[in-house]
């Protein structure tokens, strides 16, 4: 009856550490703090290129609608300045100096912005 007290107790504990810090107990990083090959979406460049392009002339890169959506979703989640970063630098294909030098900031914030992206 004791063990089956101290376990209940020791699961209790476990719930409430889980749900008052928002992470499973135990774990050094919570899922914020994945390192960026373990959270990032791969993407095929000629994909947000002809998004970027909008043609439909019967190019193998032409997207479907539902591709045109996750894209638009994923985009949207973005801040206005990291979507135009990001646009010009991978659907554009501009270099990091020319988007610093288009919108007159450093190259150093270009890159955090698309970092960011």
């Amino acid at each position: 009856m004791k063990k089956s007290y101290l376990r209940m107790k020791s699961d209790c504990e476990f719930v409430i550490e889980w749900l008052s810090t928002g992470r499973r107990p135990g774990n050094k990083r919570g899922i914020e703090r994945r390192a960026v090959y373990q959270r990032e979406i791969l993407m095929d460049p000629i994909r947000i290129q002809s998004f970027i392009q909008q043609s439909n002339a019967g190019s193998p890169s032409n997207l479907s609608e539902w591709q045109r959506f996750q894209i638009e979703d994923a985009l949207s989640t973005l801040s206005p300045r990291e979507k135009e970063c990001y646009v010009l630098a991978f659907g554009n294909c501009y270099s990091r100096s020319q988007i610093a030098h288009l919108l007159g900031m450093k190259k150093e914030s270009v890159n955090e912005y698309i970092a960011r992206g």
